[in-house]
């Protein structure tokens, strides 16, 4: 059964048949991937080291790309970085010539 465009429109993330490939293609990181996440939803990405969480968040916030499928995010597809999205990664990136104000009010200047 189809989704209507009403009921298509309610997800905030919408991902349908992703894939991402490294090394030329030879490393597998998603293999059609479908997730559907509702505005409100609290939604955990758990899995062993290297099977893909990480690839799969930085293809949301934009910041990695995919080789196939659909990602959306509140109805628009997905084609690079976008204003709305916020990312805190694993390991602490901070320059260490800033001060801690600074380096918070970095991504806002660039």
């Amino acid at each position: 059964m189809l989704a209507t465009p009403e009921l298509a429109t309610r997800n905030l993330i919408h991902i349908a048949g992703l894939e991402k490939t490294y090394a030329g293609g030879s490393v597998h990181a998603l293999s059609r991937i479908g997730l559907d996440i509702e505005d409100g939803e609290f939604v955990c990405v758990v899995g062993p080291s290297g099977c893909g969480k990480s690839t799969l968040l930085r293809i949301l916030a934009g910041l990695d790309d995919f080789d196939s499928g659909v990602a959306a995010l509140d109805g628009r597809g997905i084609t690079g970085p976008s204003r709305d999205v916020g990312v805190v990664f694993q390991a602490a990136n901070l320059l260490p010539w800033l001060t801690v104000r600074e380096n918070v009010k970095l991504p806002l200047r660039v």
